[in-house]
């Protein structure tokens, strides 16, 4: 944003630079220059309220004069580029606060990570009690390093396998190994419980055998524990608050001999201080099926490591073996929200053609197991029964690839006209909270930061990967507002099937219809009462299936749908045919014969280029 809005619009104030842009390949040295110093000036801007930025040779312009630049780059200039960043970051920070039902009193402090946290503006935000989150700052860290620090304290609490030269050892009928399966290296207990058990390839029965532990730094000993008859002991050790506590181990058989030991883990340490817990899954991760929607896998806040198994699939293609085309593609996504295009597509599993011995049919079933570890590396393994084999992908989720520029501008171009139109319908009396939502989108500047980034895209990844994130972003932006235009529609719906369900049920409806659509009916006023869309769409689906079993009792929904595909008769394929079965289907109308005039529906049907939506309660209201 420093070069792009103040540094090319000095640049081509003073010079000839045709199309002076990231995206073009002309200018790529250039920019990689400005985009330097531009980074130098943003860190120096943390400690200085101004600082200048000097090039002597950026490149040579179109008349062939050598090109330079200096600019006065204030901290003040700096954090108006920021503040829309800063604004959202804000905002997630809030999400998230909701998202866990929290609030600023539940939280001791905030550790800021990374260097853009020593902008002081950034930190000023942070600390308001109105425009920011209120909260206490802690400074006592360095941003820089305090994700490795993490990660040495964390890496501190993990067990090391025994090595290979104690295993040599352990095999000898001469040396014991002392296990300790849930040794916690890290725990808040002074008196942590330990169990565990000795084991010898010489000695089966360790009836008689005692062992003690030592704290090597305090001197403390636990006392000697007498082995069970298959090795099991436990004990409460004594730690010290702030120092390391390690542990050394004695075994003695039944004369008092020491014997030799390995342990595993090898060393025995013990600190009294916080306890890392398992990492959680920060997204959801799912499989993309067709119409948009997604098969739930592994849930946000998941435990890591994770394992789903048993996932049933079935094929869309048929697969022949050494055929040019039918893939079985599994499309793996991460993501929070409900349709698979709002989200990240991670990876695939694939099954070629080439990779199968026999043919895969439609329809043939797909196991499908998930895993993921502590790393985020996820491992996708599909086991085809008529196969009866497994097919294995392997997908890191810390590394994706470039999105491709051209498919991101096409989809951009449809988000765009999708806005346009949402604009107009937010005109309309009612519409307020869409008309704020869209008034948030024009003030962040989301629509020139993802043009912006799409222009630099085809040599750029990092532009290209904003632009993706951005074009997420407009995207679930767009849905909320669809949603909040869409409610006038649906309470309208709502009240008009109450009216139905008051006339056309009391007049058509047994006893015990009547009670239990008025109790759908009253469901339904209560999820209009709870401005909740989902409910009502649910609840009024629920009516409109009540009404339309009365209806469909009386035959009622088989005449209108029928007058319905006589409007349609003019598309038809045989209008001959159809104006002998419209004839048919009026004597079966006066007559009343449900069965009949269905069957002649089912074959009007038939005559139709596509066939029109099935009978509903709406359709009552259209007739």
């Amino acid at each position: 944003e420093i070069v792009d809005k103040l540094l090319v619009p000095a640049l081509t104030r003073d010079y000839h630079l045709t199309d002076f842009r990231r995206g073009n390949d002309k200018w790529i040295s250039a920019f990689g220059k400005l985009k330097s110093k531009a980074e130098e000036a943003k860190i120096i801007l943390s400690h200085q309220a101004e600082t200048e930025i000097f090039i002597d040779d950026i490149c040579v312009d179109d008349r062939g004069e050598t090109v330079q630049l200096e600019y006065e780059l204030s901290r003040q200039a700096l954090e108006r580029l920021a503040e829309p960043t800063i604004r959202r970051s804000i905002q997630k920070c809030r999400e998230l606060l909701r998202e866990k039902r929290l609030d600023a009193h539940n939280l001791e402090k905030v550790i800021l990570v990374g260097g853009p946290t020593l902008m002081p503006g950034l930190r000023e935000r942070l600390a308001d009690n109105i425009e920011g989150l209120g909260l206490p700052l802690d400074f006592s860290i360095d941003p820089l390093t305090v994700v490795a620090r993490g990660a040495a304290v964390f890496a501190g609490t993990q067990r090391l396998s025994i090595s290979e030269e104690k295993r040599e050892r352990n095999n000898s009928s001469t040396v014991f190994t002392v296990a300790f399966p849930n040794w916690n290296f890290v725990g808040s207990d002074t008196d942590p419980l330990i169990a565990g058990r000795v084991s010898s390839p010489a000695t089966g029965n360790l009836a008689g055998y005692n062992l003690e532990l030592i704290n090597q730094q305090t001197g403390y000993r636990s006392g000697k524990l007498a082995l069970a008859p298959n090795g099991g002991f436990m004990t409460t050790l004594f730690a010290e608050e702030q120092i390391p506590n390690v542990y050394s181990v004695q075994l003695q058989d039944p004369l008092g001999t020491l014997q030799e030991i390995v342990t595993d883990p090898e060393t025995l340490s013990y600190k009294v201080g916080l306890v890392i817990k398992t990492p959680p899954l920060l997204k959801a991760i799912g499989i993309e099926l067709v119409n948009n929607e997604i098969m739930g896998i592994l849930e946000a806040g998941t435990p890591l490591p994770g394992r789903k198994t048993n996932i049933p699939l079935r094929t869309t293609v048929e697969v022949r073996p050494g055929q040019a085309v039918g893939i079985i593609r599994i499309p793996v996504i991460e993501g929070n929200y409900p349709k698979a295009d709002r989200n990240k597509r991670i990876g695939k599993l694939e099954i070629m053609a080439h990779q199968v011995r026999r043919t895969i049919p439609v329809g043939s079933e797909i196991e499908l197991t998930v895993e993921i570890d502590e790393s985020r590396l996820l491992k996708a393994t599909a086991y085809i029964p008529v196969l009866d084999e497994e097919f294995e992908q392997v997908i890191n989720l810390r590394e994706q690839n470039a999105p491709d520029p051209v498919k991101l501008k096409e989809t951009v171009q449809k988000e765009k006209a999708r806005l346009e139109t949402f604009k107009e319908e937010a005109q309309q009396p009612g519409n307020g909270a869409a008309r704020k939502v869209i008034a948030q989108l024009q003030e962040d500047g989301l629509e020139q930061d993802i043009d912006q980034s799409l222009g630099a895209a085809g040599n750029d990844p990092d532009a290209a990967a904003k632009g993706e994130s951005r074009l997420l972003e407009l995207k679930v932006k767009l849905d909320q507002v669809e949603e909040m235009l869409e409610w006038p529609t649906l309470v309208k719906q709502a009240e008009n099937l109450i009216v139905i369900a008051h006339d056309e049920v009391k007049r058509f409806g047994k006893s015990e219809e009547q009670q239990v659509i008025a109790q759908h009916v009253k469901d339904v006023q209560e999820a209009i009462a709870s401005n909740n869309r989902v409910l009502l769409i649910q609840r009024n689906e629920e009516l409109v299936n009540a009404i339309r079993r009365v209806l469909q009792r009386v035959g009622i929904l088989d005449v209108i749908y029928f007058q319905r595909l006589c409007k349609d008769k003019a598309e038809m394929r045989n209008q001959q045919l159809a104006e002998r079965l419209i004839a048919s289907g009026v004597k079966a109308m006066n007559a009343e014969d449900s069965d009949a005039l269905r069957a002649i529906n089912r074959q009007l049907i038939d005559l139709l280029p596509s066939p029109p939506p099935p009978p509903d309660a709406s359709t009552v209201m259209r007739g």
